[in-house]
């Protein structure tokens, strides 16, 4: 059964272009496009960006750790990112699970099973931060053979710190693997105290657990993010829009 626990959006279509995505900035770094949408708006992108996360975990063994919700071409949630190459192929993105509105509808504390105290301490801190709104990123990949693989990357990063703005919520975080840690930290993601990493989804893998605060994300980026965030925002292409987040 499909959750209903997601952003809900009302939009008025602009006649800009692509109407159907939520919002969208090119990269200067990579020349790479980025959009946000609803599997409603388009279904296609959406079946993209899933066949490229599975490929992607699946190269690395890591086929377990990847959630993907059920959608049909009228699902309003998730919302998703796609990153599109110059010939508009989808080479990277992410989903984000939420508006969280309890615990149980989060994977981190599960994924970090193995650690009972972590995961403990990252329920309570979920439970914490539900009221005043908070997103899980999930399924995030980028296409190991696409040309400038670390600005992608980056633009990724920086796209959760856009994703919170547009959605209107104080809070996100994700479990990513502890090599990669310090890209997505590069735009403001910070650990939470008390939580090493665990080894997820096996062994061959250290996982960590990092959060996000809209109102601290920006100072804690790294230069080039900020700068680049700037930059983003010249670029942006979005609807008019009214975003509210639902209860």
């Amino acid at each position: 059964m499909e959750q209903s626990n997601h952003t809900s959006l009302t939009l008025t279509r602009s006649s800009d272009g692509d109407e159907d995505r939520l919002f969208a900035f090119r990269d200067i770094s990579s020349g790479a496009r980025i959009g946000f949408y609803r599997p409603a708006d388009r279904h296609d992108l959406w079946e993209a960006y899933v066949a490229g996360a599975a490929r992607s975990y699946r190269k690395y063994g890591a086929e377990n750790a990847l959630r993907l919700p059920p959608t049909t071409p009228s699902s309003m949630a998730p919302i998703f990112a796609v990153v599109k190459g110059s010939d508009e192929e989808v080479i990277g993105g992410w989903y984000a699970n939420g508006p969280l509105r309890a615990v149980s509808e989060a994977f981190a504390p599960g994924e970090f099973a193995a650690d009972p105290i972590s995961a403990t301490l990252i329920a309570e801190w979920i439970a914490q931060v539900v009221p005043q709104g908070v997103f899980e990123f999930k399924g995030v990949w980028v296409d190991s053979s696409a040309p400038l693989k670390p600005a992608l990357a980056d633009l990724l990063a920086r796209s959760f710190f856009h994703a919170m703005h547009l959605l209107d919520v104080r809070y996100a975080f994700c479990t990513a693997a502890l090599h990669a840690a310090p890209r997505w930290m590069s735009s403001g993601g910070r650990p939470l105290a008390g939580i090493p990493p665990t080894a997820y989804p096996d062994e061959r893998y250290l996982t960590s657990f990092l959060h996000w605060d809209v109102k601290s994300a920006f100072r804690f980026s790294t230069p080039t993010q900020r700068r680049l965030f700037a930059s983003d925002l010249c670029t942006a292409e979005r609807p008019s829009m009214a975003v509210g987040v639902a209860a």
